[in-house]
């Protein structure tokens, strides 16, 4: 893929994710974080199946594969969000859940190496840790100012989560490059995920008694903008971007995402920031910008790209060739 249309696939991904945390700040401050997340699903996989139906991605799936994908929606989706969407009730804002977030590069890159075979390069541990910094630094900042611990340790479990389920996601894609298989359809995947998610969301909603319908219309419109334009269209992206890229590059995006959430958070609630979270802006781009550029020295980007996928394909060789299939065709 060309680069160019990697930058405006990925400045298009930094976006609708960062309107995540922003339209859940809002969606919360009326209704339970488990209620709003349950009906976002529901509505996503209304969505989905429209989508899958009228695009033809019905596809025959291994069973095995199935249940790796609905592992990953639980993980990238129910208990990512439902970690995170809990810290706004505790009292976290939007941009300290993002800035916590955005340590998933450094568990991804720790993920990566044993699970992919994508090597970090000493560049990406310079960038890794300055996004860390940057992080340290917002989140110190809003610990002084009264935030409990629980409320950041909550982001920090949906953290590893998100980064265990990215790491997993593009093991799947390395295994079918392997195999010369080709990909399955997106749509299809994001409707496996989204079954998992509410596998986890829907027992819990149940015994709490949190699944309703009674939203005012600016919830509604939370959930429908969070359940397209965010799960469906930017987590799409994310699917998409790691396809072409590796997992330790595709995650520094994250951290772009609070600087976005940051700017978004003060032009909707008016929210200000210090000259610390200006600091720690100015860390975050220099982050990313670290990850993504390759030294002269180094291999040009699409031959990293090569090589890592070439030592992962030579790990995942451990694939049973007598699993089950699930035929999920209409």
């Amino acid at each position: 893929m060309h680069r160019f249309v990697l930058i405006i696939l990925s400045s298009a991904f930094v976006i609708l994710w960062s309107s995540g945390w922003t339209a859940s700040h809002f969606a919360v401050a009326g209704s339970s974080a488990l209620s709003i997340l349950t009906m976002r699903y529901v509505v996503m996989l209304v969505a989905l199946l429209l989508l899958v139906t009228f695009m033809r991605c019905w596809r025959r799936v291994k069973l095995h594969d199935v249940m790796c994908h609905l592992t990953i929606g639980a993980l990238c989706h129910a208990v990512y969000l439902l970690g995170s969407v809990s810290a706004f009730e505790l009292g976290a804002s939007a941009a300290v859940v993002a800035f916590i977030s955005s340590l998933q590069p450094l568990v991804t890159a720790l993920f990566a190496g044993p699970l992919t075979g994508e090597c970090m390069q000493p560049r990406h541990c310079k960038g890794i840790l300055l996004g860390v910094l940057s992080t340290v630094l917002m989140v110190s900042a809003s610990y002084s100012s009264g935030v409990t611990a629980f409320a950041l340790a909550l982001p920090a479990i949906a953290m590893l989560s998100i980064a265990a389920g990215t790491v997993l996601n593009r093991r799947q894609e390395l295994i079918r490059q392997h195999l010369n298989k080709r990909p399955l359809p997106i749509p299809l995947i994001m409707l496996i995920h989204s079954l998992g998610a509410l596998l986890v969301l829907l027992p819990l909603s149940a015994a709490q008694g949190q699944i309703h319908w009674q939203f005012s219309r600016s919830e509604w419109g939370a959930i429908v903008w969070l359940a397209i334009a965010v799960s469906l269209c930017s987590y799409a992206l994310l699917l998409l971007l790691l396809r072409h890229l590796s997992a330790i590059k595709v995650s520094s995006f994250t951290y772009l995402v609070p600087p976005v959430t940051m700017l978004q958070s003060y032009l909707i609630f008016g929210n200000t920031f210090s000259i610390t979270d200006g600091f720690a802006f100015g860390l975050a781009i220099t982050a990313v910008y670290v990850v993504m550029t390759d030294s002269k020295k180094k291999l040009a980007f699409n031959s990293i790209y090569e090589k890592s996928a070439f030592l992962a394909n030579r790990r995942l060789t451990i694939l049973r060739k007598s699993s089950a299939t699930l035929d999920i065709e209409l």
